[in-house]
C-alpha cells in the first residue's frame, strides 16, 4: 500500500518496456509489373539472388490490387501494356498516399524514336532502364532500394521503442508526480488536523490501536483517548462522576462499531480537570480494511467552566438584588416613617406653638433620607456606566496628594471615624492629568472600604515617580484570607463572612475599573491579622481625552 496512515493507496503497477526481439535477415516486397510472361519470369529470375519477396502483376489494373494488400521497396514497371500503360498506371500510383513515395523504374524494350525518358521522370519515376536489361545493372540499383527500405524500416522501429520508452518514462513520471501530490495532500491534511482543537481519531473495527489521530487526541490526558499503555496519574469519569474502564472508554467502544452520540466524560490530569463530548460515525471502509471509525472527542472545559461562572454570576446577582433591595428598602422606609410621623404631630399643641421649628426637624430626617437614595442611586448608575465600558473622563490637571488630603478630612456620612484617624504622608511630584472626580470617588471607596471592615487607624501615603504617582492605603483590621486575594476586585465580591451582608461587593471592583480607565493598575496585598494594603499607581497622562464614550459625567458617589 501507498500513501499515509489517514489515507491509503494502491501502488499503480509498473509498465514494462516491450522485449526487444533478436535481429532477423527481414525481407521486402518488390514488384514487377509487365504484360509478357517471359519477361516477368526473366527479371524475377534475376532478381532471385537478393533474396526478397516478388510480387508479380499482368496488368495495370492487378498492380494496383496489389499495392493495395502490400506496402513495395520498389516498383519494376513496364511502359507498353495493353488497356493501360506504364505512365497512366505510374500517375494512379502516384495519387495513393501510402505509394506516392515508392520508387518506379520503367523497362522498355528498344522502339523507334526517342524515348519518352522526361515523361517517365514527369510521373515520379526514379529511373528508365531498356531492355534487353544487363541483370548485375538491375540488381544493383534494386539492391540500393532494398537497403534503404530496410534501413527505413529499423529507423522506424528503433523511433517506435524510443517512443514507447518515452511514453513509459512519462508514464512513470506522472505516477511519481501523483504520488507525491498525493502525499503532499496528505501531509497537508495531517498537518491541518493537527492544529485543530477537537481531537479527531481514526480506528478500523476490531483494531486495538487507532489508524490516526491528531496532536490535540494525542495530547488529550497524555494520550489517554489514543489506546496503549494508561498514563501514570490521569483518571476518566463518565458523567455521573464514576470511573470510566479502559474497555469503555470511547476509543474501545468505537472500535467494536459502536455509535456515541454527544456523551460526557471528564479527566483528571495531575491538578487540571477537564471535560470532553465523545462522538463517532462510521465511515466508508479504506482501501484494505473492513469498516473505519471516526471518533471526534470535543474539548468543553471552557464551556463548563463558563457555565460554573455563569452560575455563580446568576447567583451574585440575585444576592445584588436583595442587597440592593434592602440597602434601598431602608432609606424608603425611614423617608415614610419620617413623612408620616411629620403629618401626625402636625396638629400638636408643641407643634402649634413652634411650627416653623418642628418643620425644619421633619425635613432635614428627609433630606438625609433623600441623599441616602441619591446616593445609592448614582452608585447604581456608576456600575452601569463602567459595566457597559461608557465611562467619559475629563482630564485636567490635578494633585493626588491633594484629593487625597481632602478624603481624609472629610467626615463620613455616619460619623463613626474622625479625620484624627487618618494619617497622610505625601512626597514627590503627586501631580498628573486625570479626572479630578473619579480620583475622588477611587480615593473614596478605598478609605470607605477600610472604614467599614478594618475600623481604626488608616496610613496613607502618596508618591511621586519619574512618570506615575502611587496611592497606598495600610489599614489595620483583620485582613483579608489569601484565598480571597484573586478575586478581591471582582463585581459582587465580599472578602469577609458569607452571613455579612453589608453593601454591595462593588466597591473595590469600581476602583479597579477606575484605575484601569486611566491606563493605571490597583493591587491588594494582605497578613491576616495584620491588615491590608492597597496600592493604586497612575500615569501622569496628558490633557487629551482618552475615553471618548459620550457619557455625561455623574457626581462622584461614595460607598452606601
Amino acid at each position: 500500500m501507498c500513501g499515509s496512515p489517514l489515507v491509503p493507496t494502491p501502488c499503480p503497477p509498473r509498465r514494462q518496456l516491450p522485449e526487444r526481439r533478436p535481429e532477423v535477415q527481414d525481407q521486402v516486397n518488390l514488384l514487377l509489373v509487365d504484360d509478357d510472361e517471359n519477361s516477368l519470369l526473366a527479371i524475377e529470375t534475376v532478381l532471385g539472388s537478393l533474396q526478397q519477396r516478388v510480387f508479380k502483376a499482368r496488368s495495370g489494373r492487378d498492380a494496383l490490387r496489389l499495392l493495395l494488400q502490400h506496402e513495395f521497396a520498389a516498383i519494376l514497371l513496364d511502359v507498353k501494356m495493353p488497356e493501360m500503360d506504364g505512365f497512366e498506371c505510374a500517375k494512379l500510383i502516384r495519387q495513393r498516399e501510402k505509394s506516392a513515395r515508392t520508387p518506379i523504374i520503367f523497362l522498355t524494350g528498344v522502339a523507334e524514336g526517342r524515348p519518352p525518358i522526361f515523361q517517365a521522370y514527369e510521373v515520379g519515376a526514379v529511373d528508365y532502364l531498356i531492355k534487353p536489361i544487363e541483370p548485375a545493372i538491375l540488381r544493383g540499383k534494386l539492391q540500393v532500394f532494398v537497403e534503404l527500405a530496410l534501413k527505413t524500416r529499423e529507423v522506424k522501429r528503433v523511433a517506435e521503442e524510443l517512443r514507447l520508452a518515452q511514453q513509459v518514462a512519462h508514464e512513470r513520471e506522472l505516477v511519481t508526480r501523483q504520488r507525491e501530490a498525493s502525499l503532499a495532500q496528505q501531509q497537508w491534511l495531517e498537518a491541518a488536523l493537527d492544529t485543530q482543537r477537537t481531537a479527531l481519531i481514526l480506528i478500523e473495527q476490531g483494531a486495538k490501536t487507532p489508524r490516526y489521530a491528531n496532536r490535540a487526541a494525542r495530547e488529550m490526558g497524555q494520550g489517554v483517548f489514543t489506546g496503549g499503555k494508561w498514563p501514570a496519574g490521569v483518571t476518566v469519569n463518565d458523567a455521573d462522576d464514576r470511573p470510566v474502564p479502559a474497555d469503555k472508554l470511547p476509543l474501545a467502544r468505537a472500535a467494536r462499531g459502536e455509535k456515541i452520540n454527544g456523551e460526557l466524560f471528564s479527566f483528571t490530569d495531575g491538578d487540571r480537570r477537564s471535560s470532553v463530548l465523545a462522538f463517532s460515525e462510521n465511515l466508508p471502509a479504506l482501501p484494505g480494511t473492513t469498516g473505519t471509525m471516526l471518533l471526534n472527542l470535543q474539548d468543553v472545559s471552557v464551556l463548563k467552566r463558563a457555565e460554573a461562572e455563569l452560575r455563580s454570576t446568576l447567583q451574585t446577582r440575585e444576592d445584588f438584588l436583595a442587597v440592593g433591595s434592602h440597602e434601598l428598602r431602608t432609606p424608603i422606609t425611614a423617608l415614610k416613617f419620617q413623612v408620616r410621623n411629620a403629618i401626625k404631630s402636625w396638629d400638636r399643641p408643641e407643634t402649634l406653638r413652634n411650627p416653623a421649628s418642628h418643620a425644619l426637624s421633619y425635613l432635614r430626617q428627609v433630606q438625609g433620607s433623600v441623599d441616602r437614595l441619591a446616593r445609592l442611586s448614582e452608585y447604581l448608575l456608576d456600575v452601569s456606566r463602567l459595566s457597559a465600558n461608557g465611562l467619559q473622563l475629563r482630564r485636567e490637571g490635578c494633585d493626588l496628594g491633594e484629593i487625597a488630603r481632602e478624603v481624609a478630612l472629610r467626615p463620613s456620612a455616619d460619623g463613626v471615624w474622625t479625620p484624627s484617624s487618618v494619617s497622610l504622608k505625601t512626597s514627590g511630584d503627586t501631580s498628573g492629568f486625570w479626572d479630578r472626580a473619579r480620583l475622588d470617588q477611587l480615593v473614596s471607596n478605598l478609605v470607605e472600604n477600610a472604614r467599614k471592615y478594618a475600623p481604626g487607624p488608616l496610613e496613607i501615603e502618596v508618591v511621586g515617580h519619574t512618570d506615575t504617582v502611587t496611592f497606598a492605603l495600610q489599614d489595620h483590621g483583620p485582613g483579608i484570607p489569601a484565598d480571597q486575594l484573586s478575586t478581591l476586585f471582582g463585581r459582587f465580591t465580599r472578602a469577609r463572612a458569607p452571613d455579612d451582608t453589608r453593601g454591595f461587593g462593588l466597591g473595590l471592583w469600581i476602583v479597579s475599573q477606575l484605575a484601569r480607565h486611566h491606563d493605571g493598575t490597583v493591587v491588594a496585598d494582605s497578613v491576616p491579622g495584620q491588615g491590608a494594603r492597597f496600592v493604586v499607581t497612575l500615569p501622569r497622562g496628558t490633557p487629551s481625552v482618552v475615553h471618548e464614550e459620550p457619557m455625561q459625567l455623574g457626581a462622584p458617589a461614595s460607598l452606601p
